[in-house]
């Protein structure tokens, strides 16, 4: 169902945007309205083989981990400031992790 303010064809065409509909999950349950410009439009529409979706898909993806990362350093970062831990919270993290992938 439009919401009313994308190009679609029985919709006037919002000017200088298109929206971009996007599939977030698996399941396909949920969306998202993406605007951008219709120079960069244009653009993507030279791009025909490229899946939109996924990379902005992607993108989401990746930026959630890196938000969840920061979250779980700044938590460590508190953490190691009442314990006084003898090393930065980024170091621990990266021994543990090299620890692991040693197995």
């Amino acid at each position: 169902m439009c919401p009313g303010f994308c190009n679609c064809p029985h919709r006037k065409k919002a000017e200088n945007f298109i929206c971009i509909f996007i599939d977030v999950y698996t399941k396909m349950s949920s969306k998202i309205v993406v605007r951008i410009s219709e120079e960069l439009k244009q653009e993507m529409k030279k791009l025909k083989d490229v899946n939109w979706s996924e990379v902005v898909r992607e993108a989401i993806r990746k930026k959630i981990n890196e938000e969840r990362c920061k979250l779980s350093v700044d938590i460590m970062d508190r953490l190691s400031k009442k314990i006084r831990l003898e090393k930065p919270s980024e170091q621990i993290i990266r021994e543990m992790r090299d620890e692991r992938w040693k197995k």
